[in-house]
């Protein structure tokens, strides 16, 4: 599994985090159709200004986040080539 977590500063000076979770368990086992072979997780939490918690809120309002974040994870994670 991969974890990354990403604060994104709002307008109103609150806060959002996102955390994005990749699951590459099923790399191990032979490719089916029905299964899949990768899942992810998405949580957003909105943290208002001076609070330490926030609250879980919808990821359909975040996606851009949620993407930019799961794209930085991949970088991080995905396979770099050289040349021997």
């Amino acid at each position: 599994m991969a974890h990354k977590e990403k604060l994104f500063k709002l307008e109103n000076g609150n806060k959002i985090k996102v955390e994005v979770d990749f699951h590459f368990d099923g790399f191990r086992y032979k490719y089916e159709k029905k299964k899949g072979t990768m899942s992810y997780y998405a949580f957003v939490t909105y943290i208002e200004k001076g609070k330490k918690k926030g609250i879980r809120v919808n990821n359909e309002d975040w996606l851009p986040q949620i993407q930019e974040t799961a794209l930085e994870l991949w970088q991080d994670f995905k396979p770099k080539f050289t040349p021997a």
